[in-house]
């Protein structure tokens, strides 16, 4: 039986010959490609750069980023950096726009992580299961061949550990022809390798060894070292098995002398690409000290032109101030001014209106006088003649207090508060002192008072003496002018 799955697949081999080198050429001609051709060979450490590359540069095509991202993943599952790649595919699964292709590769790739993680707290082996299935479900609907091959592959490793052999070689004979169907010979070497390993566990040594020879029967060892490395120490654990020591220990050096110079090319990689990184690092580092001294120029410029268009908005502010500052002054002495001036010639139409009411006063007080005068001479001249009717009449006419109240009425028109300040400041004048204050502040001459209170010029000398007394002035002080001070 195994004689004839193997037939089929040297004949599968044999038709998908020219597809195989078709794609390989499409391979070599994609960085894609070649980045999974080194996950192929387990080469991650190459394969990286590449990818990021692709990242990098493809950010507009979302299908191309998210298959670099998931290789990227592939990429951590090698260097078994188990939860870059988890977290990383887990982000990718996230993604609404996520096409079928790339959703079921990358539900496979996540059952393979969990799948060699190991780590019973995640319960890896449900989660192998499960992510395989649904990567099976999407790959049969859409013809994803590679896919489904993969997670049949993922499937009978699960199942090889459960040692329920019947479903893990069914899954691995499925996923060997499906990676036949594609073209894809390393994975149709590795899960050969898984099959000679459930054989082997099965306790049927000979059928691993075939299946082990038919997989080294697929490629060249120089094409796939590390493939071949593996099925190497596979035959030599199935020969130890056999107790075919000496091949046993042929096969395992030879895998040995082929592992030494695998890990030594991955050394010296490692080294050359530790010390471009380096070199790289250095550079890249004196560039960053350029740029941040030319930043830090840059912005003590650009922090001195603020500075300076500060201190030049404060000065024109300044200057603004103080030029408005004197427009108002100016405006302000210009309207003190004005009012000043409004203020003084109100004032002299007031000096003046005054002045021609004292005058006219005083021009009335004079009619008075001399038509007192006219009566004193009629009445002379009637009691000459001893007429007691114009006598009598020329007496009526000569009353003072009749006089005084209408001289009082015109006086207190012009000066209305002259009376009043009078009091409040000496209350112990008398009506007739208040009447000769009045007849002072005019500027009256003794003669006119005497006429105007009927009295005689020394009497009126006595009441001005007697007056400066009250008034508390010095003797010869002009009582006129001390009034008018006053009031």
């Amino acid at each position: 039986m195994l004689k004839r799955y193997q037939l089929i697949c040297i004949l599968l081999l044999l038709i998908g010959a020219n597809q195989l080198s078709a794609q390989q050429f499409l391979k070599a001609d994609s960085l894609l490609g070649v980045a999974r051709d080194y996950l192929s060979r387990s080469m991650p450490d190459n394969a990286v750069p590449i990818l990021l590359s692709i990242i990098e540069n493809n950010r507009e095509n979302r299908d191309v980023v998210d298959c670099a991202n998931i290789n990227l993943a592939e990429a951590y599952r090698e260097k078994q950096e188990y939860s870059k790649g988890v977290e990383l595919i887990r982000h990718i699964l996230g993604e609404k726009d996520l096409s079928d292709k790339n959703r079921a590769f990358a539900w496979n790739r996540l059952a393979a992580l969990y799948n060699e993680w190991g780590d019973e707290k995640l319960n890896g082996h449900d989660s192998t299961v499960k992510y395989s299935l649904l990567c099976i479900d999407i790959s049969v609907a859409n013809s994803f061949t590679e896919y489904l091959a993969a997670s049949q592959n993922e499937l009978g490793y699960v199942y090889t550990r459960d040692k329920e052999f019947d479903k893990a070689l069914g899954f691995y004979r499925n996923s060997y022809l499906n990676f036949f169907k594609v073209g894809l010979i390393p994975n149709a070497m590795n899960v050969g390798y898984n099959i000679s390993g459930a054989y082997l566990s099965m306790g049927d040594p000979k059928k691993a060894l075939e299946v082990v020879d038919s997989a080294l029967m697929l490629s060249s060892e120089d094409q796939y070292k590390n493939m071949y490395m593996r099925l190497y120490l596979r035959k030599s654990d199935i020969y130890e098995y056999l107790r075919d020591f000496a091949n046993a220990y042929w096969y395992q050096k030879k895998a040995r002398e082929m592992q030494e110079g695998f890990f030594k090319d991955r050394i010296e990689l490692q080294i050359n690409e530790m010390s471009a990184k380096y070199d790289l690092q250095l550079k890249e580092q004196k560039i960053a000290e350029i740029r941040h001294a030319n930043e830090i120029q840059r912005q003590q410029k650009i922090y001195l032109s603020i500075i300076v268009v500060i201190l030049l908005l404060v000065l024109l502010v300044i200057l603004v101030n103080f030029r408005l500052k004197k427009k108002i002054r100016f405006q302000k002495e210009e309207m003190i001014r004005q009012e000043n001036l409004q203020l003084k010639n109100v004032l002299e139409f007031k000096n003046k209106e005054l002045e021609y009411k004292n005058q006219e006063l005083i021009k009335a007080t004079s009619n008075i006088i001399a038509f007192n005068d006219v009566l004193l001479n009629l009445k002379t001249a009637v009691e000459y003649q001893q007429n007691e009717t114009a006598i009598s009449i020329i007496r009526n006419n000569l009353n003072f207090d009749n006089t005084w109240e209408k001289f009082r009425l015109n006086f207190e028109q012009i000066h209305p508060d002259f009376f009043l300040k009078l009091r409040n400041r000496f209350s112990m004048l008398s009506e007739n002192d208040q009447k000769l204050c009045a007849f002072l502040y005019l500027g009256l001459k003794t003669i006119e008072i005497s006429e105007l209170m009927c009295i005689s010029d020394v009497s009126v000398s006595k009441s001005r003496n007697r007056l400066r007394k009250k008034l508390e002035l010095e003797r010869g002080a002009d009582i006129g002018e001390f009034l008018r001070s006053l009031c």
